[in-house]
This record gives C-alpha cells, sequence and structure tokens, in this order.
C-alpha cells in the first residue's frame, strides 16, 4: 500500500439509518459514514439484514448480519444455518471490499456468531465501546441464565441451549487471560474508559473521542426574552432515559402557580411498546396528557425543528447504582446546546463531562421527580442563568464537539491502525 491518506474502512454497526428511531449510535455511524466518504476514503457498511435502512439505495451498505434478538430465538438448527450463513456473507464481503481496517462503531444488536467472526478477522479492528458493549457481547457468564426470554412452552429448553451456546462461543473470543486482545479501542467520554478497562488486554489503546453535533444542521435559532413554556425531551422511550421521572415533575409543576401553562413535547419511539404505554398511562393517571405532545419516531434531520419550537430541554436520564450512568456523550444534549436552548439535565457519569452545572446546565444529582421539578422551575424563573447557559453551551459545543474535530481525530486513529496492520493481504 502506497499510501494511508485515502482508506478503505468497514462499519460495522447493527442497524443503520433507520427512518422512525433516534439513536446515538445510529447518529455517529451516519455523521463519520458521511465524514469520511466527504474526505475521500472509501467506507462500507455492514450491518443487520432486519435494518429499515433509509439509504437503502446507497450500494455500500450491505445487510449482512443476523439480529441477535432473531438468532437468540431459534432452534439449534436453525442457529446453525444462520451462524454459517452469517460467515459465508461475512467472508464474501471481507473479499470484496479487502478493507485497510474495520471500525466496530455499534453491535448491541449482533449475534454472537457475528460478533465471533469479526473478532477473528485479521484485518485491523477499532472497537468503539458504548455502555453496554461489553457485558452484553464478551460476559455472558453475567446472564446465562437470566429471562430465559420467554416463558412458554418449550422455552426452558431453547434458553438453556442459547445460553450454553452463549458460553461455548465466548471463548472462541481472542482473549489474554479473560481480558479482551483489543489493540484499538474508543470512548466517547473518560467514564467510560474507567468503567471498561480492566476488561481489556493492558496492551489496549485507549482513546477518549467525545461525540460531535452537525452545526449545519443544529444551528443557532435565536429567541426571545419571554419566559419559557415550551419543555422538550428528545430520546428513546426506554426506562434508563427518565421519561416517567420527567412526566412526574411535569405534573408537579402544572400544579404550582406561574407553571401552570407549560407544556412538554416528547420526541422519540421506542420498539418497547409496554414501556411507551405505561408512560402515556402515567400521564393519564397525573391529569397531565392533554398538556404532553407525543410525536414519536422522527428521523434525525427532523428533530431539530422540534429543538426550535421549544423553550427548554430536558436530560432526565436516571442512573444504575451509585455513579453509574447509561449514558457516554449524550448527542441530543449536545444538539439541543448547539441551537441555543437552555438545558436541564440530570448529571451522572459522562453527562458531567458534557455539561457543568450553572455554567452549561441547570443540573439535578437525584433522581427523584422533585428536585427535577425544581430545577426546571429555576432554570424558568432565571432569565440571567438562562442566558449563561445558552451562551457558554454555545462555545462548548464549537470547542469541544466540532464535526471537523471529531472526523479529525477519528482519521488518525484509523490511520494508525492501518499502518500498524502485520497481514498483508488485507493492504494490497
Amino acid at each position: 500500500m502506497k499510501s494511508l491518506n485515502r482508506l478503505r474502512i468497514l462499519l460495522v454497526v447493527d442497524d443503520y439509518g433507520r427512518i422512525d428511531s433516534y439513536g446515538g449510535g445510529d447518529i455517529i455511524a451516519q455523521t463519520l459514514c458521511a465524514g469520511l466518504r466527504g474526505r475521500g476514503h472509501q467506507v462500507d457498511v455492514a450491518c443487520c439484514q432486519s435494518a429499515v435502512s433509509a439509504m437503502s439505495a446507497d450500494r455500500r451498505i450491505h445487510k449482512t448480519f443476523t439480529a441477535k434478538c432473531i438468532w437468540r430465538r431459534a432452534t439449534l438448527a436453525r442457529m446453525l444455518v444462520i451462524t454459517l450463513a452469517d460467515l459465508g456473507r461475512w467472508g464474501v464481503l471481507l473479499r470484496r471490499v479487502r478493507p485497510h481496517v474495520v471500525y466496530c462503531l455499534h453491535q448491541s444488536g449482533l449475534s454472537i456468531p457475528a460478533i465471533t467472526a469479526i473478532n477473528r478477522t485479521a484485518v485491523p479492528k477499532v472497537y468503539r465501546f458504548g455502555h453496554e458493549w461489553v457485558r452484553l457481547h464478551y460476559y455472558a457468564d453475567k446472564c446465562v441464565w437470566t429471562r430465559f426470554w420467554e416463558r412458554r412452552w418449550g422455552g426452558w429448553l431453547l434458553g438453556a441451549a442459547h445460553a450454553g451456546s452463549r458460553r461455548i462461543l465466548s471463548y472462541l473470543v481472542p482473549t489474554t487471560r479473560r481480558r479482551l486482545a483489543i489493540e484499538q479501542a474508543v470512548f466517547n467520554s473518560h467514564d467510560l474508559v474507567e468503567r471498561y478497562r480492566r476488561f481489556l488486554s493492558p496492551a489496549t489503546r485507549c482513546y477518549v473521542l467525545p461525540n460531535a453535533v452537525d452545526t449545519r444542521v443544529f444551528t443557532q435559532h435565536p429567541r426571545g426574552n419571554d419566559r419559557p413554556r415550551r419543555l422538550v425531551f428528545v430520546g428513546r422511550l426506554v426506562p434508563h432515559k427518565g421519561v416517567h421521572t420527567l412526566i412526574r415533575a411535569f405534573a408537579l409543576l402544572r400544579d404550582e402557580e406561574g407553571t401552570r401553562d407549560l407544556t412538554l413535547t416528547i420526541v422519540g419511539a421506542s420498539t418497547n411498546n409496554v414501556c411507551v404505554k405505561g408512560l402515556r398511562a402515567l400521564a393519564m393517571e397525573l391529569a397531565v396528557s392533554d398538556s404532553i405532545e407525543w410525536v414519536g419516531g422522527v428521523h434525525h434531520l427532523g428533530v431539530a425543528k422540534y429543538l426550535h419550537d421549544s423553550d427548554l430541554f430536558v436530560f432526565p436520564s436516571t442512573t444504575r447504582g451509585p455513579g453509574v450512568t447509561v449514558e457516554g456523550c449524550p448527542s441530543a444534549l449536545l444538539e439541543a446546546m448547539a441551537v441555543g436552548l437552555p438545558v436541564v439535565a440530570r448529571l451522572g457519569p459522562g453527562v458531567d463531562e458534557v455539561v457543568r452545572d450553572g455554567e452549561t446546565c441547570v443540573g439535578v444529582r437525584s433522581d427523584l421527580p422533585r428536585d427535577l421539578a425544581d430545577a426546571i422551575r429555576l432554570a424558568i424563573d432565571s432569565q440571567g442563568l438562562r442566558r449563561l447557559i445558552v451562551a457558554n453551551g454555545l462555545r462548548a459545543v464549537q470547542r469541544n464537539h466540532s464535526l471537523d474535530g471529531m472526523l479529525d481525530a477519528t482519521e488518525r486513529v484509523l490511520i494508525r491502525a492501518a499502518a500498524e496492520n502485520r497481514a498483508p493481504r488485507a493492504t494490497e
């Protein structure tokens, strides 16, 4: 290979370009793909066959793998068929693309055989770790006997078979004394590095690359000095996002003098219908459903409209135990800051690397609805504080979360990984 200035990159994700959902992994995958292609690199995407792609006409998006949710419910015979098919398609794709480097960006939805095949590929790999990535894919013994998926006839037998398969396949992963033998690992927060470093080989080179926001889409939107009355939440409707806490806090504010005219817009979808029904039932129970707009799933490019039409962004994501969050570097938070929205945020590891209480947000340090309601009320009542938060937020996005900065850092990591490749057949 004469030059590494133009790479052939194979980007591995679970879903890619979903039309009606909003997830940080999808957003970053699309942003990186477009940005790296714009810089002259060849980028192919390998994703699940079940992915509903908004860019299905793109010939460089390859639906190669079976989704984990399909594979894990199969009979043993079906598991074998799926595994062989996945391995075959993966091998064909590698021979066709001949990548200089594989960037494993978001894999929580891929089946165990797919993960194993990727790990054992000789091409240099860079892994981007999310908050549950290691637990889901490598340390199967932590969740081997949980739930048995579906408690129906034969479910216990399938559960036992799948649990055994996970345990067997986990030993096929390249490890060093039960640590992952990974050369390059990317995290989007220092908290994730500290939390997962113990799972990685001492030789693993770790990078912290915070998420970025495209300020050409999420542009600053001028607002007057009127008292805020339109609250907005953007994100997936799953329990750990804390939307239930937000609805309870909203109900408390609606009962108070001076905030009775508040409205709440909830932008986002979920594959968990039980969760969504529970949230709607909670709003009905608290008698605030008439003041809540449920937008549902919105394509990423359409999110800016709802941010522009709102006055205050609320990020109520909860924690899982003392000092453990489910967030890394939240894209929704960055986008709200980029359009000039004042932010109220539940502070936790990862989130506190993006925003600071009293500087770029009004911070909340508990999951109690009362504390969240008080923080929202403070932001509403203090015009000076809102101005300070907006100004500091815009500067923080420009300084720490620019799209060009993220692309520059990603390029450096991928070029370094490809340059250290010792497999000549992958770089010819």
